[in-house]
């Protein structure tokens, strides 16, 4: 993107594939996808900067929707009530043109495909994540993406409740100049919904993760 500090369609699609690679997954090729775009979108870097040249050179965001049938929810507090929404929000235009990607930045949404194989996993991310978890529901049955910025839960009993198999981390490396994403993280995985004030509790060793395949 020209304007935009995030992934294009493109982009994703180029780390998905890289995705697959080290998974042992058989990736979709391009011409196995449907391509889409959106015209007219002006993204962060003219947000940040209100550049003339960046306003007169309109962006076009390109996806990549993946064959077969999904069905979405989000869950805007905890994980008990979801709400229908659509895994490429087609309405999104313009300068919302990025939205097209799950419809923006949900706390926890729940993606369902027709895949049969029992294989469900939990993607972590921030809004790089949007473009690339569509991906992920040409694989498994279920695809569970938690923005770590919004949800507050605890991971652990995330995993559990839901039989996740899988946990991929999907972050921009701009975060590993700080430390606000894995101190949030950190406070997921021992999240206490007795623990309202976001107070550091204790880690507790004995989380059985041992059934859970981590990839970053």
């Amino acid at each position: 993107l020209k304007t935009d500090h995030h992934w294009s369609g493109r982009g994703a699609y180029y780390a998905y594939l890289a995705f697959c690679k080290d998974a042992g997954i058989e990736s979709l090729k391009m011409n196995q996808l449907t391509y889409k775009f959106t015209t007219g979108f002006l993204g962060s870097m003219y947000g940040y900067t209100q550049s003339e040249i960046l306003k007169t050179n309109l962006d076009t965001v390109e996806y990549f929707k993946i064959p077969g049938q999904t069905k979405s929810v989000y869950y805007p507090n905890g994980y008990k009530k979801g709400i229908a929404t659509r895994l490429y929000h087609e309405v999104s235009r313009g300068t919302a043109g990025y939205g097209v990607f799950l419809g923006g930045d949900w706390p926890l949404m729940q993606i369902t495909s027709n895949n049969k194989n029992n294989k469900k996993i939990l993607m972590l991310k921030d809004s790089y994540g949007n473009a690339f978890a569509p991906f992920l529901a040409s694989h498994y049955e279920e695809v569970f993406v938690v923005d770590y910025r919004y949800f507050n839960g605890n991971l652990i009993e995330l995993i559990n409740h839901f039989g996740i198999t899988d946990v991929l981390f999907g972050h921009n490396v701009f975060v590993y100049n700080s430390g606000y994403t894995l101190s949030r993280e950190k406070y997921l995985l021992n999240y206490s919904k007795y623990n309202p004030d976001n107070k550091p509790v204790k880690e507790n060793d004995n989380n059985d993760t041992n059934k859970t395949n981590i990839k970053k």
